[in-house]
C-alpha cells in the first residue's frame, strides 16, 4: 500500500524539526565555553547556594550544610543576604547541581552554568515553535520564527550568560504557550500544566502575575461568551489559580515564612530596587528614574534587525486592522490567540514605561516579550507572502529577501563572536559607542585578556582593570569575573594591580575613570591591543613603556582640563603627576568636570614639567562663577612668581586672555602657573543648589603659541 502524500509530508516536518533542533542544541553545547562571565552571574550563584544552603539547613541534610565549598562561599542566611528578593526557579536547580556533579573549579562551574542557561533558552525555543505551528498551523513558519530568535545577535549572545533576563524569556514564552493551551482546551489537565508554568515564571519575575490576571480574564470572558458554563468557569478558575499559588510559594522558599508577607516585600522591593547611578542614553548620562518614556522603544529599534522590525510593524497593523474591522474581542480560535499576543506584548510594555520601574542596560529587563514579537512579526510576514501573490509577484522574492536578510545577520555574528551582544543596526548611527551603554556585561574584558596571554610569557603580568573599576575598595570588577573562566595556568599569571602605577597592562573604556584618550595622549602607556565591534574600539588595552613622565608639550600644544583631557594630570602639585585617579588629592583644584576645573580656595596653581623650549605667548580659557547680574571675579595671574597680570571675568564662559613671555618669565625649569586673589562663593550660600564648594574661577584650557 502506498503512503498518503499528507502522511508522507507529515513524515518529512517532524524529520526537518527533529533534525533542526538537534543542530541547535548542537550548536548551543559547542559554543557555550566561548562566553565569559556576565557582570551579575557570581551574584546570581550567590543567591543559588544561599538558598540551597536554607535548605539544607532546614532539612538537616548535612552533607550539604557541611560542605566546606559552599559554607565558605557566604555566611549570611537567606533572611540577611541583599538579593534575596530573587526568584529562585534556576539558581536553586544550578546550585544543587553543582553540589551533585561536585563542580569544584570556578571554571567549570561558570562553563556548566552557560551550557544550563542555553538549555533553558532551548526550552523557551522549542514552546515558540509550538506557539507559531499551532497559530499558522504550518511548521515551517514555526521554524522561520526560531530563525529570527537564534538570528537576533543579542539575544542569541545573553541566551548563555544572562540567567535572569533569558530565563525569564524561556518560561514567559513556556507560560504563554500553555495559557493558549488552556483557553482552547479548557480542562483540568491544562490547568494543572498552566499553573506550574505560571508559578515558574512567577518565581523568576513578579511582573508574571500578569498570567494570572490575563488568564482569569480570558476564562470570564469565555464564560460570557458562552463558550464555558459557570460550573466549569468556577472548577477550573478555582484549580487553576490555587495551584498556581501553591507552587509558586513552593518553588520560592523565601516565600515559606508568612507567605503572604513576604511576597508583599519582594513586590515592594521591586519598586524600590536600587537605581545606576547615570545611564548612557543619546550621548548623555541621565538617572535611571529620569529616563524618558521611549527609553526601551527606542533601544529595541536600534538592536533588533530593521527587517523584524518592519515584519512586526506590519503583522501589528493587520492585527489592529483586524480588529477594528469585526468589533469583537474574537470569533475564532485563531482571533482568541491573536487577541492574547497583542495583550501579552503591550500589556508588560506599557505597564512598565508607564511606571517608575528601573531600567538599564539597554531593554534587556524586557527580553521576555521578544517571542510575542516575533509572533507578531510572523503575521507580518504572511500578509506580505500573500500581498506579493495577490500582485502576482512570485512569493520566493520574499523567502529570498528573508534568506539574505538571515545570511547577513549570521555572517555579522559569526564574525564579531563571542559579542553578538554588542549589535547595533544602522539606525543607530556611526557613533553608536559614544551614545549608549555599549559592553555593560564586561564580556570584552575575556578576549582583552587572553590577548594579554596570548602575547606576553611572564609568569606574573600585573594589570590594572580600569574599566569603571572599583577595584580600589576591594569589590569585585568585571575584570575579576573574567579570571574565573580562564584555565588555571593562565589565571595565576595574572596579578591584579591596585594602582595604575603598578600595572604592566590598562584595560580601560569610554566609560572608564580615566578616558582611554588621556593614555594615547600621556607617554607612560602605549596602546597595546583593542577589542572592536564594527571599527569601533570598545575596550582599550594599553602597556607601560619605559617613558616615565608626560610627554612633552610642543609650541602651539592646547591643553583642556575636563574629566578625559590629558590636562588634569597638571592639576596635581607634583611635578611628576601620577596616573592613579582614585589618589586624587589636589589641594588647588576640584574634582574635574566634563568642561574643566574649579579652583580650590583663594589661590590655586599648576606645574608643567615640560614647557615648550620656543614659546612667544600663552592663551588661557577661563570660566568664572557668577551668581547674579552685575557681579564679577577676578584674579591675578602669576608664572614662575612673575606677576603678569590682573584678570577680570565678566560672564560665565569663554573668558579668553593672553599674555606674552619672555625667556625672563619661562625661566628654564618646569612652569608653574598661578591664579592668586581668588574670591570664591559657594552656591549654596545663593541659594543657587545644595553644592557648599567655594566657587570663583574654573580652568578649560591653555594653549601655548
Amino acid at each position: 500500500m502506498q503512503n498518503h502524500p499528507a502522511n508522507l509530508f507529515s513524515s518529512l516536518s517532524r524529520l526537518v524539526t527533529l533534525v533542526f533542533f538537534i543542530g541547535l542544541l548542537v550548536i548551543g553545547l559547542m559554543l557555550f565555553p566561548d562566553y565569559g562571565v556576565s557582570l551579575d552571574e557570581p551574584a546570581q550563584r550567590l543567591i543559588g547556594i544561599v538558598n540551597l544552603n536554607y535548605l539544607a539547613s532546614l532539612f538537616h541534610i548535612q552533607s550539604i550544610s557541611e560542605d566546606l565549598h559552599f559554607v565558605n562561599l557566604s555566611t549570611q542566611t537567606l533572611h540577611q543576604i541583599q538579593d534575596r528578593h530573587y526568584g529562585v526557579i534556576f539558581e536553586l536547580p544550578a546550585a544543587f547541581l553543582e553540589f551533585i556533579f561536585s563542580l569544584r573549579d570556578e571554571r567549570s562551574i561558570y562553563l556548566y552554568r552557560h551550557a544550563f542557561t542555553f538549555l533553558f533558552f532551548f526550552c523557551g525555543a522549542l514552546a515558540l515553535f509550538f506557539l507559531g505551528k499551532r497559530r499558522f498551523q504550518d511548521w515551517r513558519i514555526g521554524l522561520l520564527g526560531i530563525f529570527i530568535l537564534i538570528l537576533s545577535p543579542r539575544i542569541f549572545s545573553d541566551a548563555f550568560y544572562n540567567n535572569k533576563d533569558i530565563i525569564f524569556l524561556a518560561l514567559y514564552v513556556i507560560a504563554t504557550n500553555t495559557l493558549i493551551q488552556f483557553l482552547l482546551k479548557p480542562n483540568l489537565y491544562t490547568a494543572f500544566i498552566h499553573a506550574i508554568a505560571t508559578a515558574a515564571a512567577i518565581d523568576v519575575r513578579v511582573i508574571a502575575i500578569f498570567f494570572p490576571i490575563l488568564t482569569l480574564s480570558f476564562l470570564g470572558a469565555k464564560y460570557f461568551k458562552k463558550e464555558l458554563n459557570i460550573q466549569k468557569l468556577i472548577q477550573l478558575s478555582l484549580v487553576y489559580f490555587l495551584l498556581t499559588i501553591v507552587v509558586t510559594v513552593l518553588f520560592w522558599p523565601f516565600l515559606w515564612i508568612n507567605p503572604w508577607d513576604q511576597f508583599l516585600d519582594v513586590w515592594r522591593n521591586l519598586a524600590n530596587h536600587p537605581r545606576n547611578p547615570a545611564i548612557l542614553f543619546m550621548g548623555n548620562l541621565i538617572p535611571s528614574e529620569k529616563l524618558p518614556w521611549y527609553y526601551v522603544p527606542l533601544w529595541m529599534g536600534l538592536t533588533t534587525p530593521i527587517f523584524y522590525q518592519l515584519l512586526f510593524i506590519i503583522g501589528v497593523s493587520i492585527l489592529v486592522w483586524t480588529y477594528l474591522k469585526s468589533r469583537s474581542l474574537w470569533k475564532s480560535n485563531d482571533g482568541l490567540q491573536d487577541f492574547i499576543f497583542i495583550c501579552l506584548f503591550f500589556g508588560p510594555l506599557l505597564a512598565i514605561i508607564g511606571s517608575d520601574a528601573p531600567l538599564y542596560n539597554g531593554w534587556r529587563h524586557l527580553y521576555f516579550l521578544y517571542p510575542i514579537f516575533i509572533i507578531i512579526a510572523l503575521h507580518g510576514f504572511i500578509f506580505l507572502s500573500n500581498f506579493f501573490k495577490f500582485l502576482h509577484i512570485s512569493q520566493w522574492f520574499l523567502f529570498v529577501i528573508t534568506f539574505l536578510v538571515f545570511i547577513v545577520t549570521s555572517l555579522w555574528m559569526v564574525h564579531h563572536h563571542p559579542l553578538e551582544n554588542l549589535y547595533f543596526n544602522v539606525l543607530a548611527g556611526a557613533n553608536w559607542d559614544e551614545r549608549f551603554e555599549v559592553d555593560y556585561w564586561g564580556q570584552a574584558n575575556r578576549i582583552a585578556l587572553e590577548k594579554i596571554l596570548e602575547q606576553d610569557n611572564s609568569s606574573n603580568i600585573a594589570i590594572w582593570p580600569g574599566a569603571a573599576s572599583k577595584y580600589s575598595s576591594r569589590e569585585l570588577t568585571v575584570f575579576t569575573d573574567q579570571l574565573r573562566i580562564l584555565k588555571h595556568n593562565e589565571k595565576i599569571r595574572i596579578i591584579e594591580a591596585g594602582k595604575i602605577d603598578q600595572a604592566k597592562y590598562l584595560l580601560v573604556t569610554n566609560r572608564a575613570y580615566l578616558h582611554p584618550n588621556l593614555f594615547l595622549e600621556h607617554g607612560k602607556f602605549q596602546l597595546f591591543d583593542a577589542v572592536s565591534i564594527d571599527g569601533k574600539k570598545i575596550l582599550y588595552v594599553f602597556k607601560q613603556n619605559r617613558q616615565e613622565t608626560l610627554a612633552p608639550l610642543k609650541t602651539t600644544s592646547l591643553i583642556k582640563f575636563g574629566k578625559k583631557s590629558l590636562g588634569i594630570f597638571y592639576l596635581y602639585s607634583p611635578v611628576e603627576p601620577p596616573l592613579d585617579w582614585d589618589a586624587w588629592n589636589s589641594n588647588n583644584w576640584y574634582t574635574p568636570e566634563d568642561w574643566g576645573a574649579w579652583a580650590k580656595g583663594n589661590a590655586a596653581s599648576l606645574t608643567l614639567a615640560h614647557p615648550p623650549k620656543l614659546l612667544m605667548g600663552i592663551k588661557i580659557n577661563l570660566r568664572a562663577f557668577i551668581p547674579k547680574e552685575n557681579l564679577t571675579q577676578s584674579t591675578a595671574l602669576f608664572i614662575n612668581d612673575h606677576h603678569m597680570g590682573n584678570i577680570l571675568l565678566l560672564k560665565g564662559k569663554n573668558n579668553e586672555f593672553y599674555f606674552p613671555l619672555s625667556k625672563q618669565q619661562m625661566g628654564l625649569g618646569p612652569m608653574k602657573i598661578e591664579f592668586r586673589a581668588l574670591k570664591p562663593i559657594s552656591p549654596k550660600s545663593q541659594g543657587l543648589s545644595s553644592d557648599s564648594r567655594g566657587l570663583s574661577i574654573g580652568l578649560e584650557s591653555i594653549e601655548f603659541i
